[in-house]
């Protein structure tokens, strides 16, 4: 779950309350005020760079004619898929990888590591959203756990996403900490 400005700023408050109530020291009351206030304008800072970057995005896809606009009798703005915009979702969605069911077990752990680019979150979100949906187990971040054999399926949807290049499939028979995957997979192994 990503955290907004606002949130990080009522955090930073919090915290910075918390500290100043349990400290005794003056001097370290002031230091910790001077701290929130670097922090409050770091966060600004970000909001300001975020909001850019957004702002950039969605122009960069009304140049590109993958969404227009639409007025509202109200007065309101909506922003609407163009024909050429939903071909490109569609491109994007992919083909559907079916669930399978483990049968018998070969002791093998199926691992993904990928690392897709910033710039390209859509393809990272639709890859992930496609390991979630056939129940790969996410061990750490951008690590993705399965005892079922998806190799093939795998491959085709990263050159689908043409993501090839950022993901890595691994089969080993051994992990360490196994305890989450039993717990995940239900059974013992």
């Amino acid at each position: 779950m990503r955290i907004g400005s606002v949130q990080k700023k009522i955090l930073l408050l919090l915290l910075g309350g918390l500290t100043i109530g349990l400290s005794g020291n003056p001097r370290q009351c002031f230091r910790v005020v001077k701290i929130i206030g670097w922090e409050w304008k770091k966060i600004n800072r970000e909001e300001k760079r975020h909001r850019a970057n957004f702002q950039r995005s969605l122009k960069r896809l009304y140049d590109l004619k993958l969404i227009s606009t639409k007025k509202n009798p109200d007065g309101t703005v909506d922003v609407v898929l163009t024909e050429k915009g939903t071909t490109k979702v569609k491109k994007y969605s992919g083909k559907k990888i079916k669930p399978k069911k483990l049968k018998n077990w070969d002791k093998k752990w199926r691992i993904i590591i990928f690392d897709i680019p910033e710039k390209e979150r859509i393809k990272r979100d639709i890859f992930r959203a496609h390991l979630k949906e056939i129940d790969f187990f996410e061990l750490q971040k951008s690590v993705w756990v399965s005892p079922v054999d998806y190799e093939n399926e795998i491959d085709c949807l990263t050159k689908e996403l043409n993501a090839h290049n950022h993901v890595n499939f691994i089969v080993t028979d051994f992990i360490k900490n196994k305890k989450r995957l039993e717990k995940h997979f239900k059974f013992r192994v």
